[in-house]
């Protein structure tokens, strides 16, 4: 079973844009994997690796991918194929599905950062935060839920 934490996050005004941007930026490549997969002929669709391998090319297409971080972007083509995955179980168990959406800015609301692309510094503050700097997006204070 996999574990998210949760933060509540003090970003200031110039990295919460910077967020935002980011966060936005991550929709359009969940929205643009969707689409490159529902182009494939239906005997040949796209695996996550094989989107994980256009995702270069991608960043030479359309340079706004290449803000992102690699790791975050492999994570975004991850997180499309694993709802898909999840859609086909639900249809094996008998529920009447249909098919993934395209996601507007008020359904995309989080980005996954797994292995790199992030610094924790629970050191840096003499309060109860701790800061954390996402990869070209900047350092952001944040503190538990717990």
């Amino acid at each position: 079973m996999e574990y998210s934490h949760r933060y509540h996050a003090y970003p200031t005004e110039e990295v919460a844009e910077e967020l935002e941007h980011h966060l936005d930026v991550h929709r359009q490549l969940y929205n643009h994997v969707r689409w490159d997969y529902e182009q494939a002929p239906e005997d040949d669709k796209p695996s996550e690796y094989d989107q994980n391998d256009k995702l270069p090319e991608w960043k030479r297409k359309w340079p706004l991918f290449s803000e992102l971080h690699s790791k975050a972007a492999q994570a975004t083509v991850a997180r499309f194929h694993r709802n898909l995955s999840n859609l086909r179980k639900k249809k094996e168990k008998g529920y009447n599905v249909g098919r993934l959406k395209r996601q507007a800015p008020s359904d995309y609301r989080s980005v996954t950062y797994n292995q790199s692309g992030f610094d924790l510094d629970e050191k840096r503050g003499h309060d109860k935060y701790a800061y954390v700097r996402f990869s070209k997006i900047g350092w952001v204070k944040i503190r538990s839920l717990l």
